[in-house]
């Protein structure tokens, strides 16, 4: 059986989507990093949004919007995800210190048969993720939908581990989309779940801007 995201449009030309920037901000031009309080150094958390209800994606941009009001610098990395959603318009246009990459593309991703260019989109941006994790650039990093990245076995689950593992004492990572592993669920400082309990869709309203992208 095979299951797809809900990214509706196909694209013509995959390689025009590839992990591109939303806002292109150069390290002098970021956020000046958030000072911890003296003597106790800031602790990052990693934080895990996932289940079948709608509002994965939006939680963890609250959650930038709060960290940029106060300083933070902060990266979005969408697997699995080609449109260019309100938010990356909102980073490109409102939010210089929010820098936003799409690592997918506007189409359907089959669970069990992957095509070759979303295995290797998937990878190409996870590798910019973690580069930017380690990077010490960044104060938060958000890797959205890559939980069903590594359940549609676009990613390894040990490359996430390890990136969990290795990340900055400081630094928040943020992993939202439903299906989260549950060895990732182990070693997450917080583990949100979000149930649907009714979704418009089952009454035959569409997608619309501003809802869902």
């Amino acid at each position: 059986m095979t299951e797809p995201i809900r990214n509706k449009k196909a694209v013509k030309s995959p390689r025009s989507v590839r992990c591109k920037a939303a806002s292109a901000m150069p390290r002098s031009e970021a956020a000046p990093a958030v000072a911890a309080s003296p003597g106790r150094p800031r602790r990052g958390l990693v934080m895990v949004v996932t289940g079948d209800g709608k509002g994965k994606t939006t939680s963890a941009l609250g959650q930038a919007l709060r960290a940029l009001g106060h300083g933070y610098r902060v990266a979005m990395f969408q697997f699995m995800k080609g449109r260019k959603y309100g938010e990356l318009l909102a980073a490109e246009n409102h939010l210089p210190g929010l820098v936003i990459r799409l690592c997918g593309l506007d189409s359907f991703v089959m669970r069990d048969r992957p095509a070759p260019v979303d295995v290797e989109m998937a990878r190409e941006g996870f590798a910019q993720a973690r580069q930017a994790v380690l990077s010490g650039a960044y104060d938060m990093v958000i890797l959205d939908e890559i939980n069903v990245a590594v359940d549609f076995r676009l990613l390894p689950l040990k490359d996430v581990l390890d990136l969990v593992a290795e990340k900055p004492p400081a630094l928040d990572l943020i992993l939202t989309g439903r299906y989260a592993a549950p060895e990732l669920i182990a070693v997450a400082d917080t583990v949100s779940e979000i149930r649907e309990v009714k979704h418009h869709y089952a009454a035959g309203v569409k997608d619309r801007a501003g809802i869902e992208y």
